[in-house]
């Protein structure tokens, strides 16, 4: 299983400024491995799992994506998330 972790700060930043525009989430790999990505604030997190998957060749089902310390539900929007 791979874990991302989505940086705190940058979200608490996005949720301070509701909007529909495209927010940028740094996301870090468990080995340390950082990345930066844009996405929708109504982009599920299943939709940004498969985005990794397809830019880093991860399988899908291995990504776990956590912020905070709690592992991401699929079917969640980031919005939702903030």
């Amino acid at each position: 299983m791979l874990c991302l972790f989505i940086g705190d700060s940058l979200f608490r930043m996005a949720s301070a400024q509701p909007s529909n525009d495209p927010i940028l989430i740094y996301i870090r790999f468990n080995s340390q491995h950082a990345f930066s990505l844009e996405v929708d604030p109504l982009d599920s997190v299943n939709m940004i799992r498969r985005e990794i998957s397809e830019k880093h060749g991860i399988p899908e089902e291995d990504i776990r994506i956590i912020f905070q310390g709690k592992i991401l539900d699929n079917t969640a929007s980031i919005q939702v998330c903030l």
